[in-house]
C-alpha cells in the first residue's frame, strides 16, 4: 500500500468519526456515501428485500445514520477480534488448548451482528417521517 492510499484512508476514517450533522446542517458526506454504496450492495448484489436489510433507500438522514452505526459495529467487532486475538496468541505461546475460546469468540461476533441487525430493524428512527430534530438541517 502506498503512502498517499494510507493517508486517504486514515482522511476517510477521520471523517466517519465526525457528527453526523455539521453546525451548518449539512449531512457527513462520507458516511452518506458508505451507506448509499452498503445499500446497493445489499439491495442489488445480496437482493435482501428493504424491510429486512440493514441499510434503507433513504431519506439521506436515515441513510447517515445508519452509515455511523455501521462505523460503530465494525469499531466494536475490530476491537473484539483483536482482544480476542491477543488472548488466544498468549493461550498458544503456553501450549494451552484455544479451539473452545475460538468457538466462544466467533459466537460472540455472530451474536453481536445479529443483535446489532434485529435491533436496527425495529429502531424508531426508520419511521415514516421521523422528526430528526436537526432544526438547521436544510430540506432533502
Amino acid at each position: 500500500m502506498s503512502f498517499s492510499n494510507s493517508k486517504s484512508i486514515a482522511a476517510a476514517v477521520k471523517n466517519c468519526l465526525l457528527d453526523q450533522v455539521d453546525s451548518d446542517g449539512n449531512l457527513n458526506p462520507t458516511l452518506l456515501a458508505l451507506a448509499s454504496r452498503c445499500y446497493r450492495i445489499q439491495s442489488h448484489v445480496l437482493h435482501v428485500p428493504d424491510n429486512w436489510g440493514f441499510f434503507s433507500p433513504g431519506p439521506p438522514r436515515l441513510q447517515v445514520h445508519q452509515g455511523a452505526g455501521l462505523v460503530v459495529v465494525l469499531g466494536l467487532q475490530v476491537h473484539t477480534a483483536a482482544l480476542g486475538g491477543f488472548v488466544v496468541y498468549m493461550l498458544v505461546i503456553r501450549n494451552r488448548p484455544v479451539f473452545g475460546l475460538v468457538g466462544f469468540l466467533l459466537a460472540m461476533h455472530l451474536a453481536t451482528l445479529v443483535a446489532f441487525w434485529a435491533l436496527s430493524l425495529f429502531d424508531r428512527h426508520r419511521a415514516i417521517g421521523y422528526d430528526w430534530g436537526d432544526g438547521k438541517l436544510r430540506k432533502e
